[in-house]
């Protein structure tokens, strides 16, 4: 993938971000996600009362549950001044929810396999190793010989030296950075980036587990553009991946951010 220099403006990301715009990106995945915060009125995709599915923490575990989403009208103001949007909400679920889903067939209900949560950040040469035995009973049954690794993580270098050149000894910078999946010699990667500030732009794996049910890796993250400006979080699945892929994106979700 074609590498970029600097282009003046960290706030270009939101353009060039993976090499393709959110507009491309939503035409061609299979799922649909939300997030419980507040969005514009068109970026909402869920209505009142609709059914969606929730992928949610409760305790050590995590489980997938059909619930009934709550959307309503909600005034706040930011820099453009006195806007309304829509607030989206589950009440009925107990639990930290990660993400409301649809589209995914044969949603397996309960508790899911998951080999992490929380919100980890990658710096260059930093991946994290998730074993095939821990997503799936099926995955347990086979010989020890038939296991295989997953590592997830992320290459590029870090530096004080800023885009222009400059030293910064109170900011950090990642170049040329890659989010990538390896298993058995082969490697995945799932975004690259120009140069980024790290304080403004900072990436990170929220969930990983088996969502679909197909006893292969999912994987959750937060891919954050501009931390003033945009949410924008996607969600890679197994399932829908081509023969030569790990995981294909199959949802993002994205909100300019209120």
């Amino acid at each position: 993938m074609a590498r970029y220099g600097w282009l003046g403006l960290t706030g270009l990301v939101l353009a060039l971000f993976c090499g393709i715009s959110l507009a491309q990106d939503e035409e061609k995945l299979p799922l649909e996600m939300e997030l419980l915060m507040t969005a514009d009125m068109d970026e909402t995709a869920a209505k009142d009362g609709e059914e969606w599915f929730c992928l949610y923490k409760k305790g050590e575990e995590c489980f997938v549950t059909p619930t009934i989403v709550k959307v309503e009208r909600c005034y706040y103001h930011d820099v453009a001044g006195d806007s309304s949007g829509r607030t989206v909400s589950v009440p009925d679920i107990d639990g930290e929810v990660l993400f409301l889903f649809r589209g995914l067939e044969n949603v397996k209900e309960g508790p899911i396999k998951t080999v992490f949560f929380g919100d980890k950040c990658f710096f260059p040469g930093e991946s994290f190793t998730f074993s095939s035995e821990n997503l799936g009973d099926n995955n347990r049954k086979k010989p020890r010989s038939e296991w295989y690794d997953w590592k997830v993580g992320a290459y590029g270098t870090a530096s004080n030296v800023n885009f222009a050149g400059e030293i910064r000894h109170d900011r950090l910078y990642f170049n040329e950075y890659d989010m990538y999946v390896y298993s058995e010699n082969k490697t995945q990667i799932l975004c690259s980036t120009i140069d980024v500030e790290y304080d403004l732009y900072r990436p990170a794996l929220l969930w990983a587990g088996d969502l679909d049910g197909d006893g292969k890796l999912d994987l959750y993250y937060d891919m954050e553009i501009y931390h003033y400006v945009t949410t924008h979080h996607e969600l890679f699945l197994s399932s829908f991946a081509d023969d030569d892929e790990f995981v294909k994106k199959a949802a993002i979700y994205h909100n300019t951010g209120r």
